[in-house]
């Protein structure tokens, strides 16, 4: 297998979103204004923390009750994001499709 001079590679999935959105033109994936980035990677911190561990445990786990238990946890973190997003929707920053709703949409679609 012969190496690619000049080829580089980006990984883990968050990072490859923030990489597109800075390398590549096209609609922003983040917000501009520098509080609203700071809000976009605070939610994504709790996709990754709160809904993605708790959406695997539901498919995952075996026994019932720990399904349940799961379920409870994902769709009480579900509520939260829902009511942080922007009201007027359908995305979390409004009528623009972004960060946050990539990682949301990427673990909770599958």
């Amino acid at each position: 297998m012969q190496i690619l001079p000049n080829c580089r590679s980006v990984y883990e999935s968050t990072v490859c979103v923030q990489y597109v959105d800075e390398a590549f033109s096209g609609p922003p994936l983040l917000p501009s204004d520098p509080y609203l980035r700071a809000k976009a990677r605070i939610w994504v911190d709790f996709i990754l923390k709160f809904i993605m561990p708790n959406n695997r445990k539901v498919v995952q786990k075996q026994v019932q009750k720990e399904q349940e238990e799961a379920q409870s946890l994902l769709l009480e973190n579900l509520l939260k994001i829902t009511r942080a997003m922007n009201e007027e929707g359908p995305f979390f920053f409004g009528d623009t499709f972004g960060y946050v709703d990539i990682v949301l949409f990427s673990e909770v679609g599958q």
